[in-house]
């Protein structure tokens, strides 16, 4: 699975019992959406993004979710010899080379991940607002699909 490739250090996950504690963590958690096309990104040897020129590195969670976007099931990437999935993968990309994507990179400059365009996204600040008076057990967030779990008392 992936055994030459170097993947960008996978998104923490922060617990909270206190939405107040969450909420003043979750303006730390951020991505920079960078508009461009297919045809813009290749993919090096060792797992990397190659964008602008640039090698960036990008999570796993990310690569498989790029994977995903030209349409490569991850489950299959996963088995397959790294030179046959870097073959499919700049053959799906020359397919559809204008296909517009975002790149989601981390402040680090590295990528939390590539997805299809329209790209939306609501702050955690919006989401944990509205729960600001319920009782709630703990919050779990990462920028991991930028998602929150609540768990109620």
């Amino acid at each position: 699975m992936y055994n030459d490739f170097k993947f960008a250090d996978d998104p923490i996950i922060e617990k909270f019992t206190s939405v107040n504690e969450a909420l003043e963590k979750s303006y730390n958690v951020k991505v920079n959406p960078i508009a461009t096309t297919l045809e813009e990104i290749q993919i090096g040897e060792a797992g990397q993004i190659i964008y602008g020129g640039k090698e960036r590195q990008i999570s796993r969670h990310g690569m498989e979710a790029f994977f995903k976007t030209i349409g490569l099931p991850p489950v299959f990437a996963r088995k397959i010899p790294t030179d046959l999935l870097l073959h499919n993968v700049k053959k799906l990309i020359q397919d559809k080379p204008a296909e517009p994507v975002f790149l989601l990179e981390r402040p680090s400059g590295m990528l939390a991940s590539i997805v299809k365009d329209p790209y939306s996204e609501i702050p955690y600040s919006d989401i944990l607002a509205r729960f600001s008076e319920k009782s709630i057990k703990s919050i779990e967030m990462s920028e991991l699909l930028l998602k929150v779990i609540f768990t109620f008392d």
